[in-house]
C-alpha cells in the first residue's frame, strides 16, 4: 500500500479522519477498510496520534477568530455597518464596540489614577532592626 504524508497509509489517514468525525474508534476501523479490532491499537499508534492533533488544531484555527478578525468587527459595529447591510441606527450596540475598540487600544485611562496616585505606604521597621 502507498504511504501517505509523515508515515501514514491512505487507510490509516481514512481511519483518523472518520475517528475525528464519528468518535467511535471501531466504527471508523470498519469504515476504513480495517478489522474493528484494529481500532484499539490504531488510536495508541504515534504517527495516527499526531495527524489527528494536526487535523484538530487545523480545525481550531478555522473555527476561531483571530484578533484582527475581533478588532475588524467592532470596528464594523461601531460604523453601524453590519456585513454589508445598512447602517444601523440603534447606538446601543455601536457605543459598546467603540466602548471595547477604545479598552483594547488603550484609548480611556482611569481619571482617578492619573490625578490622584496611590499615596505611598510607610513601613515602620525602625524597631525591629535596633532589636537585633
Amino acid at each position: 500500500m502507498e504511504q501517505g504524508t509523515r508515515g501514514l497509509t491512505e487507510r490509516q489517514r481514512r481511519f483518523a479522519d472518520l475517528y475525528l468525525e464519528l468518535g467511535n474508534a471501531a466504527e471508523a476501523a470498519e469504515r476504513a477498510g480495517f478489522k474493528r479490532s484494529y481500532a484499539q491499537g490504531a488510536k495508541r499508534q504515534p504517527a495516527v496520534q499526531a495527524y489527528m492533533q494536526k487535523r484538530l488544531s487545523e480545525a481550531r484555527e478555522r473555527n476561531i477568530a483571530s484578533a484582527d478578525e475581533v478588532l475588524a468587527f467592532l470596528t464594523d459595529v461601531m460604523r453601524g455597518v453590519y456585513d454589508g447591510e445598512k447602517p444601523e441606527r440603534n447606538s446601543s450596540p455601536r457605543m459598546k464596540a467603540a466602548e471595547l475598540l477604545g479598552r483594547r487600544l488603550g484609548v480611556f485611562t482611569d481619571v482617578n489614577s492619573v490625578l490622584r496616585p496611590e499615596p505611598p505606604v510607610l513601613v515602620d521597621d525602625i524597631a525591629a532592626n535596633a532589636a537585633e
